[in-house]
């Protein structure tokens, strides 16, 4: 059944160890959307660690529970990283904005715009992938339909150009 966008449910499964060190599965079901950008774009938390190197072993908290979204705007955990999901409305117009992230922005379903403050724009169709260093972006929805990405964010060096450092913001 399709979701609050129309594109059907993210669904997460999660693999562990059992006490005999076999794989298993840990954990199923659908990942909450929480709405973003006056309630336009909706955000799902696929998983997220506050370490570069987690314990895959013995660590069984559950990485998409402490939702990054409902932390005062923490979009990635120091020294971690997040995977989420987001689907972008149709005709929709993001906010320009960056993030001490480097991301790899993938188009799972649909075409999405990605604008840089220098004025240059990319076309993305699903497939498409795009490597976000620190710039200052918006993701813009030109289409009638709506638009699914997964995003890779890992906590990165704050950018600094001529040794000050700029500001992150993100909407």
């Amino acid at each position: 059944m399709p979701g609050k966008s129309g594109l059907e449910p993210n669904t997460r499964f999660v693999t562990a160890h059992d006490s005999s060190g076999k794989s298993t599965f840990m954990k199923e079901g659908t990942v909450d959307v929480v709405p973003v950008g006056g309630g336009a774009a909706l955000f799902a938390l696929m998983w997220s660690t506050d370490t570069a190197k987690p314990d895959v072993v013995n660590d069984e908290r559950d990485g998409g529970e402490a939702s990054p979204q409902k932390n005062d705007g923490v979009l990635c955990r120091e020294n971690g990283n997040t995977l989420r999901y987001i689907d972008f409305p149709p005709q929709s117009k993001g906010l320009m904005h960056r993030t001490d992230t480097l991301d790899y922005g993938i188009v799972l379903k649909g075409d999405i715009e990605l604008e840089l403050d220098s004025g240059e724009k990319k076309s993305m169709k699903s497939g498409d992938v795009a490597v976000q260093r620190g710039t200052n972006h918006a993701w813009n929805n030109n289409t009638g339909n709506w638009t699914r990405m997964a995003f890779v964010m890992i906590d990165a060096q704050p950018v600094a150009h001529d040794n000050d450092k700029v500001t992150a913001f993100a909407p």
